[in-house]
């Protein structure tokens, strides 16, 4: 993985919180493996960039991005 590239890659988000979950089927996404490799990172709320650090979960049908806000 090539680091410090900025990457913007639009998702679907679910907010419960401080934290913000994003999930997907696809295992081999670039945007997991990128943030598997470096998690830190930002997430806009809001029109309100915040930095956050992702934690990585894989269960048998979903891959799930954890950011801690």
């Amino acid at each position: 993985r090539t680091r410090g590239k900025t990457r913007e890659v639009p998702l679907v988000a679910t907010r419960i919180g401080d934290r913000i979950d994003v999930s997907t089927v696809r295992r081999d996404s670039q945007w997991v493996k990128n943030l598997a490799a470096d998690p830190d990172g930002a997430v806009w709320l809001r029109g309100e960039r915040r930095e956050a650090t992702a934690d990585i979960t894989e269960g048998d049908f979903l891959t799930r991005a954890t950011f801690e806000l």
